[in-house]
């Protein structure tokens, strides 16, 4: 459906499709050359998947990566606007691991045909993703799975990893309450 508005800007088209992904995905962008609107629900959709792109990206604990989570959460619940300079600096201490979020924002914007501006509003609903979006599985050998359910309140104290020399293997020992 074309919508009579913002004429100067290009216009507005509604796009309804029941098509499969790569289908829409030509009609959409090849075919119609149109674009999603960059308002707060589209850009905090994409800093939800550029945090899990750069979650995904790391060689680290599930522990690491939990503390990165309950950062980025506790930035999207405490501010109304994202910075993204801002979040850097509360949600990564480390300045190279802040050097490679930077990076790993520049390549998603490439990647996305997108520029995040300096600052953007929060959209709560699409904030409230990055806890359902993260792997909470943590992979131990070949044939065991742990699943974590509240990633959050994960505790590395809980969880001592090592390795036993005799026996030439990894080991987890894992803390819990009933």
């Amino acid at each position: 459906m074309i919508l009579n508005a913002e004429a100067e800007k290009g216009g507005k088209v509604l796009v309804l499709s029941k098509l499969t992904k790569n289908d829409s995905i030509y009609w959409k962008d090849r075919f119609l050359s149109v674009e999603r609107t960059a308002d707060n629900k589209f850009l905090t959709e994409n800093f939800v998947e550029l945090c899990t792109d750069y979650i995904k990206q790391k060689e680290e604990s599930l522990l690491e990566k939990s503390e990165f989570v309950k950062a980025a959460n506790e930035y999207l619940q405490e501010e109304a606007n994202i910075q993204m300079d801002s979040f850097t600096e509360k949600a990564l201490q480390d300045p190279i691991k802040q050097a490679e979020f930077k990076t790993v924002v520049e390549n998603f914007e490439q990647e996305n045909n997108l520029h995040f501006p300096a600052e953007f509003e929060v959209d709560e609903e699409r904030a409230e993703k990055l806890n359902k979006k993260v792997r909470k599985t943590l992979k131990l050998g070949k044939n065991i799975t742990l699943t974590i359910k509240d990633l959050e309140n994960l505790d590395e104290a809980d969880f001592v990893q090592g390795y036993d020399n005799d026996r030439g293997r990894n080991y987890m020992i894992i803390y819990y309450d009933e």
